[in-house]
């Protein structure tokens, strides 16, 4: 007995959503289906500006209460009153991270010496 193929339609999972855009180029004589979700256009220099304006009255009207942070973490231990760690980003771009320091100052050591 003969297997017959069967074909089905369904949605792609794999394929990227709605959100992104589609090109249809060529490397050589084979197609290439590129997908990509990045504005190309003034749209992205919008919303940088936008986040930069929001990151900007955010830091505003939150800078007492940063500072009353600040003073605690200062005052209840020593220490530097920022912890800082180099962390990778979007396409492996390292960037170094600050915030307020909630541990010990020489946590990091400490924890290499219980590992062993």
């Amino acid at each position: 007995m003969r297997r017959r193929r069967r074909q089905d339609a369904r949605a792609a999972e794999l394929l990227p959503q709605v959100i992104s855009q589609s090109y249809l180029e060529r490397l050589g004589s084979k197609p290439l289906l590129t997908f990509s979700a990045t504005p190309e256009d003034e749209s992205l220099l919008l919303k940088r500006a936008f986040d930069f304006t929001m990151a900007l009255v955010a830091l505003v009207v939150l800078s007492p209460l940063l500072l009353v942070l600040a003073l605690l973490v200062k005052l209840t231990s020593h220490g530097p009153i920022l912890f800082s760690q180099t962390r990778c980003g979007l396409g492996g771009r390292r960037f170094t991270l600050y915030k307020f320091r909630s541990m010990r100052a020489d946590a990091d050591l400490l924890r290499m010496n219980w590992r062993h």
